[in-house]
């Protein structure tokens, strides 16, 4: 049991480290972010995201996990990445997310170089929904809106996005609405619903990017189609980027990107 509560945790955190990783940055690059301050503004206005020939390995001595990428993302594109298991498609998010450093080449945001001294500013416009969404052992609002809704004006917010990540009927069908509490790790809810929340949270932020890493793998294609075409056809303006293994979903997508053979390739049929 200890074994397994140690390995079920760092799954957990693994999940929230954009959280992390945001905390970790505020705290220890105080002089960055100061000395840095006029990156914010740059990042604000989202206009395009641009991989130039990056590659990516993990260690000095194995081959590379992806070799000279390079793609361009622009705002409010609907982008789908697929790709067998194993063929890169997290770590390529993960370098789009700024969680690691590409070895050669280079991330840009708006022409600025995405880097340690500016990520913490990039945190801040983007959301990542994994497959594992965390959740604290605390009501369904404030595991979306880490706060209580206070008026009439956020609460009607709200239900749209509940509307939007399909958690209306769920909530009716719960004794106490939208004030359950969920448990640790959302132990008292399905997955699919754990990761509709996930979904709401990121819809909450009003995120200029949106990344979805398998993000709704646990819905049924019913649902799973609903939420997707509800997050393209209801936000325009927000770029979305998702790792999909459903074939059926490609369609509503504005391009579709493959992970193969160490690099990245449009798919113009599917």
């Amino acid at each position: 049991p200890n074994s397994q509560s140690i390995y079920t945790s760092t799954v957990q955190l693994i999940a929230s480290k954009l959280e992390i990783i945001e905390v970790y940055n505020l705290l220890s690059q105080k002089n960055n972010f100061i000395q840095n301050k006029n990156h914010h503004d740059k990042f604000k206005d989202f206009k395009f995201l641009k991989m130039k020939s990056v590659s990516f390995k993990y260690k000095k001595n194995t081959e590379f996990i992806l070799d000279k990428v390079n793609i361009t993302i622009n705002k409010g594109e609907k982008i789908a990445i697929i790709g067998a298991s194993g063929s890169g498609k997290s770590c390529l998010l993960d370098l789009m997310l700024g969680f690691t450093k590409p070895n050669l080449g280079k991330i840009e945001i708006n022409n600025l170089e995405l880097n340690e001294f500016n990520s913490h500013n990039w945190y801040k416009r983007i959301s990542y929904v994994p497959q594992d969404v965390f959740l604290m052992d605390n009501s369904l609002i404030e595991n979306i809106t880490f706060k209580e809704v206070s008026n009439l004006k956020e609460t009607q917010r709200f239900m749209d996005i509940l509307d939007r990540a399909s958690l209306i009927e769920a909530t009716k069908s719960w004794q106490d609405g939208l004030k359950r509490v969920l448990g640790e790790r959302g132990r008292y809810i399905s997955g699919g619903q754990k990761q509709r929340i996930g979904v709401a949270r990121a819809l909450h932020k009003e995120s200029d990017v949106i990344f979805l890493d398998e993000a709704t793998s646990a819905l049924d294609e019913k649902m799973e189609k609903k939420i997707i075409n509800n997050l393209i056809s209801n936000y325009p303006e927000t770029t979305l980027i998702a790792i999909t293994h459903r074939q059926e979903l490609l369609k509503n997508f504005d391009k579709i990107y493959k992970v193969e053979n160490k690099n990245l390739f449009e798919i113009t049929k599917y």
